[in-house]
């Protein structure tokens, strides 16, 4: 018979697997979402620190198995959500001209700087309270381009309610490894309320707005 150590052990694996194929789900959608109506898909700064976060917890500080494997998917699909920068940026207004290209890669220096940073200075070398951080910021992230566009294109409830699941149940993975505290708690607790939030906002999109959207891209 399975202790309570071993039974919580094999939910937060079962949790943590659930997260990477939630959050695998959301970002195909939001390349699919993004190629259809011909916008970036994710708020630019947010597709720079996922691209950041993968890239250092791939090669320079490797997970550890299984989830290495879901850093490099991430990190594949991630790839194909920042071309959508280069090819629609025009968009938000950042027409992807030549300056654009090296404005890109020094910011994602950047930002490979700064999670280098946190890995060296918090000792956060699992990348989790990065992770988290950077997963609320990009709630915060993608309500703004919600509200800059005035409407649905490159975004879609299904892509909302996919990554909210997917944070949720990786937070499950975390507290009952015991790897939770105050703050991560604080942070997971955020990112449901602001995730629900931004879910809400795009459901009670007039429909007359969405078809508006994509008619205009």
């Amino acid at each position: 018979m399975e202790s309570g150590l071993e039974s919580a052990l094999r939910l937060a694996d079962a949790a943590t697997a659930a997260s990477a194929i939630l959050w695998s789900g959301a970002y195909l959608q939001i390349v699919r979402v993004g190629a259809r109506d011909r916008v970036p898909g994710m708020p630019l700064f947010a597709m720079l620190l996922n691209l950041s976060w993968e890239f250092v917890f791939s090669f320079i500080y490797p997970s550890p198995s299984p989830q290495i494997y879901a850093n490099y998917a991430w990190l594949v699909i991630d790839l194909a959500i920042a071309y959508q920068w280069f090819a629609f940026g025009r968009f938000e207004g950042r027409g992807a001209r030549l300056p654009f290209v090296p404005l890109m890669l020094v910011l994602l220096a950047g930002c490979v700087g700064l999670m280098m940073a946190c890995v060296l200075v918090l000792g956060d070398l699992q990348g989790r309270n990065t992770a988290y951080t950077q997963n609320l910021l990009m709630s915060v992230l993608f309500i703004d381009m919600l509200r800059r566009r005035a409407s649905t294109a490159g975004q879609s409830a299904g892509a909302a309610l996919l990554k909210m699941l997917g944070t949720m149940s990786a937070g499950v993975g975390t507290v009952l490894r015991g790897l939770d505290t105050p703050y991560l708690r604080g942070v997971i607790v955020a990112i449901f309320i602001l995730d629900l939030a931004y879910f809400a906002m795009l459901v009670r999109v007039p429909v007359s707005i969405r078809d508006r959207s994509v008619a205009s891209t």
